[in-house]
């Protein structure tokens, strides 16, 4: 049906955008700058039932903020902790969602010596 294609059309996507800002600063940058963010959060409001693209939306915005810092900073006051924390709760049988969800956690609440997050962003 066309609403399972665009499921799986969400889902490759937040495969693909977490793929392509793996470790990559500069495309990390553009994918927020684009609101590419912003389109994953709505993908994982829209389809909070489906375990397998609350994990891999879960995977990009990891992907978005690893080693990042204004990228974190830009996710936590766009809502993304509230997003990811109602997708685990969601979804807690499912292990690779709990552990994307832990990592992004750890990525963007960790504390970094002499950045100021506040003025960031």
């Amino acid at each position: 049906t066309s609403a399972q294609r665009a499921l799986e059309v969400c889902r490759l996507g937040c495969i693909s955008l977490g793929a392509l800002a793996d470790g990559h600063k500069e495309v990390q940058t553009i994918v927020l700058d684009e609101g590419f963010a912003e389109v994953v959060l709505e993908a994982l409001e829209w389809y909070q039932l489906h375990p397998g693209l609350n994990q891999w939306a879960l995977w990009a915005l990891f992907n978005l903020a690893y080693d990042h810092q204004s990228n974190k900073v830009y996710m936590v006051k766009k809502g993304a902790v509230g997003a990811v924390v109602d997708a685990m709760k969601r979804h807690p049988g499912e292990r690779d969602l709990q552990r994307q969800g832990v990592a992004f956690f750890f990525s963007c609440l960790r504390f970094e010596d002499g950045i100021d997050a506040a003025r960031m962003r």
